[in-house]
């Protein structure tokens, strides 16, 4: 009987050329949760998976875009190598300004282009790594360091900034960091 209707639904709907079953949004929306009774959870999106990767799994450095490293000493061992800073973005997974500048800010072609060709990026997840965090007085998020292939900060930026502003500002600090 059930086959009955299901079919005779579907030939509707190639009838009339309409379809006029629920679009799935909601579900879309909600996740696979929401159809099993659970709260809801947001998915992250492509740009803001910082929660969903761990720093151990390469995985942020092979997103489209800016050329993450995973590890500090890698990342400031090629800054020597190459001979440029290195950005360190250091982050929480449940900030939210850290998410809108992974949706807004860093896939600014600008922001992309400057922090690749002028400097070494690296992640690291503030609070699956404490020492380091304290060791450069990370104390918001997020909190964006340059420091020199040594590890000396030469500059700091702190919260979200707008993809413009944030090209402005690094690229300030990044020409005091090679006059100076």
């Amino acid at each position: 009987m059930l086959l009955v209707i299901a079919a005779a639904a579907s030939a509707a709907i190639l009838i009339s050329g309409e379809d006029k079953r629920p679009s799935g949004k909601a579900e879309e929306a909600l996740g696979p949760a929401a159809l099993q009774g659970k709260s809801p959870v947001q998915q992250p999106s492509t740009l803001s998976q910082r929660a969903a990767v761990s720093p151990a799994s390469g995985a942020r450095a092979k997103m489209p875009g800016i050329q993450w490293e995973t590890d500090l000493q890698r990342a400031l061992t090629r800054a020597g190598r190459e001979g440029k800073q290195v950005v360190i973005d250091f982050y929480a997974e449940w900030c939210g300004f850290c998410k809108k500048m992974d949706q807004e800010t860093y896939p600014d072609p600008g922001v992309i282009s400057l922090v690749n060709q002028r400097s070494v990026a690296v992640r690291i997840d503030a609070e699956r790594n404490p020492e380091l965090a304290g060791k450069y007085g990370v104390a918001g998020f997020p909190t964006l360091l340059l420091v020199n292939s040594a590890g000396k900060e030469v500059g700091r930026l702190v919260g979200f900034m707008p993809a413009e502003d944030f090209r402005k500002e690094l690229s300030r600090i990044l020409h005091g960091a090679a006059a100076g």
